[in-house]
């Protein structure tokens, strides 16, 4: 944004707010006073109406409209007409502080706050927003000392409690790129205020139809939010900018706050959204399974599948079948998800039960199938039906279609996974020729089909091939998408597991320290990628036999999995691990504790012969065999 926004470093004391409209007489002053909505919209009507307006910026606004109304005085546009008796009543204390960036076209401002006003069934001529434009005086406002402005707009947004961002375009919004815009939004937050987004009618409409299609896509918009990339018009600023948020928070609880505010707006709105529909079961629906998707993305499993089941309920009454089986079928893929992997394989097989089943119904359902067959162990039919999806897809969309790929390396990964490395591996290396050739090199699924590659060598011991490749991935996701995203941060957590391998300690150690913050950032502490990052760096320790430093980081991590996944093969690894810490540091007491509820937790979600139940019982008879003064064999020899 331009110039002609206030700052804040710390807030002021509770006397400022008997000072801020006692000025209105002075150029240099700021005030909460704003005028209605209503006076938005007789303004544009006084500027030439709509087509006279078209296409120009709040910059061009202020410069051919605003300025020469207020040349006279040198004031505000609401303190100049405050001094003026026939608009005196006009102005009023603001309710709403308006965030936007100045090379917005005017009319698309005022097109969101008539779209977000009408929502939420406000009253035109009683909304009152404070809008920089005419808020603030417009003439020398470089004669402000920086430091009046951090004594005053945090004081300013406290009193109107509310701050509305307009977001434009969606896909890409102006607003989180503009260093002001970002500080308006770190204001909102330190002084407790409420946050809410307003959007052109075509820009909204857009988002919830993103929404409904696939929320993944509004958190990988968050993801690219860097603020310390933000920009202003004047150097002047963002050079003050950047230094008080270095001092106040960093940049890194910056974008945690971003990221943490627009998460809590979007499950609001969905929610909001939600509960609009009380009337319409089937439109409520729709919004729930949107609401039930982003909790997912959040982590928040047994919510999202409460959620789902309630759509699949709705739907079920209402004769919507085909969209009971996808939402089954998006069901069992969150079952995979949380280990529960038995009412998946259940599900998916009732699916396919069904007669006259359309074929990418069934295509989607033995994809799911597929993979809760893999973790489950049951390699035979892990393999008969990953074999037959992926000849379904072929006769369905041919070799090159994207569902095809993602069938074949679901097929790949189901050969690794039961000792049929060098299937896998053609499989693979088809794929990834097919990928680029059809989506290009940066396509997320060469990146996904690389990264399945290089874990792949990184279990058959070709530790330096697993690097190479590694690395050639993360130069690519760094190009394309940055440090601060989801498939960036998954390779640097494999890359430092491959470190590890090579017992290049300080180097894997510092991967998943970043692993650890950035995923903090962008997904938030409990999220299972940040937690199994968070048990890398433990296990890093435990090999270095830095027991005492990885004790807590596992102790803590087996709690945050407990609350957030239950009864999860993540959980059972993490107890496992602290188990074995344990019992090295001499608790046998509490290492006995933890591989019995491993144990007992696996029998509920693993099948016997799945890898993790043997490692669980082997802990346990290991102990005790210890404990009754044998010698203890290796586990490698068991």
């Amino acid at each position: 944004m331009g110039p002609r926004k206030p700052m804040v470093q710390c807030f002021p004391p509770a006397s400022s707010f008997q000072s801020i409209n006692e000025s209105l007489s002075d150029p240099n002053a700021m005030s909460t006073l704003g005028l209605p909505f209503s006076h938005f919209k007789h303004l544009v009507e006084a500027w030439g109406g709509r087509s006279a307006l078209t296409g120009k910026t709040t910059t061009d606004i202020c410069f051919e409209f605003v300025k020469p109304m207020t040349t006279a005085t040198g004031l505000s546009l609401c303190a100049h007409y405050k001094s003026t008796h026939s608009t005196t009543p006009l102005v009023k204390e603001s309710q709403w502080f308006i965030s936007h960036a100045w090379m917005y076209p005017f009319l698309t401002v005022i097109d969101a706050l008539q779209h977000w006003i009408t929502e939420n069934n406000l009253d035109e001529s009683t909304t009152i927003l404070w809008f920089d434009l005419f808020s603030n005086s417009q003439h020398n406002t470089a004669a402000k000392p920086f430091h009046w402005w951090q004594t005053t707009f945090l004081t300013a947004i406290k009193k109107m409690k509310n701050v509305v961002m307009i977001l434009d375009p969606v896909h890409d919004p102006i607003p989180l790129k503009r260093a002001w815009c970002i500080f308006e939004l770190y204001a909102c937050i330190k002084t407790s205020s409420e946050f809410h987004v307003a959007m052109a009618p075509t820009q909204a409409s857009k988002f919830l139809e993103s929404l409904k299609r696939d929320p993944a896509e509004f958190y990988n918009l968050l993801a690219a939010v860097n603020t310390e990339t933000a920009q202003a018009t004047n150097p002047a600023d963002l050079a003050k900018i950047s230094q008080i948020v270095r001092e106040e928070v960093g940049y890194i609880e910056m974008d945690r706050m971003v990221f943490r505010v627009f998460n809590e707006w979007i499950v609001k709105r969905l929610q909001d959204l939600v509960d609009a529909s009380d009337s319409d079961a089937l439109l409520g629906a729709s919004w729930k399974y949107a609401l039930g998707r982003i909790f997912k993305a959040r982590n928040e499993y047994e919510k999202a599948i409460l959620l789902y089941q309630d759509c699949i309920t709705t739907w079920k009454e209402n004769g919507e079948e085909g969209e009971v089986i996808v939402a089954s079928i998006a069901l069992g893929s969150l079952l995979n998800d949380t280990g529960k992997w038995k009412e998946s394989v259940d599900m998916m097989d009732s699916i396919l039960e069904r007669d006259n089943l359309p074929q990418e119904l069934e295509l989607g359902a033995k994809a799911v199938l597929g993979l809760a067959l893999i973790k489950q162990g049951q390699a035979d039919r892990a393999l008969s039906v990953n074999e037959s999806c992926f000849q379904l897809a072929t006769e369905l969309f041919g070799p090159k279609h994207e569902r095809t790929l993602m069938a074949q390396n679901n097929l790949a990964l189901c050969y690794s996974s039961f000792s049929r490395e060098q299937e896998a591996l053609k499989l693979y290396e088809s794929s990834t020729a097919l990928l680029e050739e059809t989506f290009g090199p940066d396509h997320n699924l060469v990146h996904t089909t690389l990264s399945n590659v290089a874990q792949l060598k990184l279990r058959m011991g070709a530790f330096n091939e697993a690097e190479t490749l590694f690395i050639r991935i993360l130069d690519k996701q760094m190009r394309v998408f940055g440090l601060k995203h989801s498939q960036t941060l998954s390779t640097m957590n494999s890359l430092g597991g491959v470190y590890q391998a090579l017992q290049r300690w300080e180097e894997a150690e510092s991967m998943f320290k970043q692993c650890i913050q950035e995923r903090t950032v962008l997904l938030g502490e409990n999220h299972a990628d940040t937690l199994n990052s968070m048990h890398n760096l433990g296990h890093c320790y435990v090999a270095q036999n830095r027991l005492q430093e990885a004790e807590p980081i596992l102790r803590s991590c087996l709690e945050k999995l407990k609350a957030t996944l239950g009864k999860h093969v993540s959980t059972l690894i993490t107890m496992n691990a602290l188990g074995d810490v344990m019992e090295k540091l001499g608790n046998e007491e509490e290492a006995e504790q933890l591989y019995l509820m491993a144990t007992s937790a696996g029998q509920g979600i693993l099948p016997e012969s799945h890898p993790q139940t043997y490692i669980s019982w082997t802990n346990l008879a290991l102990l005790y065999y210890t404990q009754n003064d044998c010698v203890r064999p290796s586990r490698s020899s068991l």
